[in-house]
């Protein structure tokens, strides 16, 4: 079987040299590859896992943004283990900060979102690696964030609130390294906005976001340093954002929540 895994990636390595924008050719290799996976599934062991990784892998150094939507791709990685997976995820964030690929799309984050699902949360035949390693996996992870680009300030907070319901689940361990990116980006948001100057909702608009960061901040607690220097933050940003002192509140919520913690120090 391995034989003819390794022939089908021979195929795609041709297609994408020699018909970078034949992507439909692509995309039939792809299905034709599910395809024999699904006659042969009880043959595939540890040899054909590589290779199927690999297959999955090659695309995305040419045409990322074009193989996150192609219907036939996560065909192939439900026939990899945890192991495989997750190399196959830390290989498509890479992709998609690399090659500067916008998340704008509902359809594309939807597959994102299934693909680095390894790397987002604990699933049950998860495998443990360095803190090193795991480190540098949330951190690449963090990092798409920012691909989240859109002119439409709604189209981006759709997003994010979708990127941020996996983060949560992911856990202290992880959120220590997503949420503070994610934080950030909601503050560039709420400054998008800030210089469109749309009046007729600014102090709606404003309050979800603050409110959004302030609930964030909460969940570091278990990190107090860090969510004290992201407080600070938070109304460094009002401060230049809240000529009238309409959002005071958030002022005297950190000043009680620091003396709170200071007296039980």
């Amino acid at each position: 079987m391995k034989d003819t895994l390794n022939l089908y990636a021979a195929f795609l390595q041709f297609t994408l040299k020699c018909y970078p924008a034949k992507h439909e050719y692509v995309n039939d290799i792809l299905g034709d590859a599910s395809a024999y996976c699904a006659n042969h599934e009880t043959s595939i062991d540890d040899d054909c896992q590589l290779y199927i990784s690999k297959f999955l892998i090659h695309p995305l150094e040419t045409m990322a943004n074009i193989i996150l939507t192609m219907n036939e791709y996560p065909k192939l990685i439900k026939y990899l283990k945890f192991k495989r997976r997750r190399e196959v995820a830390k290989q498509i964030t890479k992709s998609i900060v690399k090659g500067h690929i916008d998340l704008t799309q509902d359809a594309m984050v939807a597959q994102v979102l299934i693909f680095i699902e390894p790397l987002l949360v604990k699933l049950p035949d998860y495998e443990t690696v360095s803190d090193l390693v795991f480190k540098e996996e949330q951190i690449q992870v963090a990092k798409i964030i920012f691909q989240i680009n859109s002119e439409d300030p709604a189209v981006t907070w759709g997003i994010l609130k979708k990127f941020i319901d996996k983060f949560i689940n992911g856990g202290d361990e992880r959120m220590k390294f997503t949420l503070p990116s994610t934080i950030f980006r909601v503050f560039q948001l709420a400054l998008q906005i800030f210089n469109a100057r749309d009046e007729s909702n600014e102090p709606k608009v404003y309050k979800r976001m603050f409110d959004l960061a302030r609930g964030l901040i909460s969940r570091l607690t278990s990190f107090p340093l860090l969510s004290i220097k992201l407080y600070l933050e938070l109304l460094l940003l009002i401060n230049n954002i809240d000529e009238t002192k309409f959002y005071d509140e958030y002022t005297y919520v950190f000043a009680f929540g620091f003396r709170k913690s200071q007296s039980s120090v």
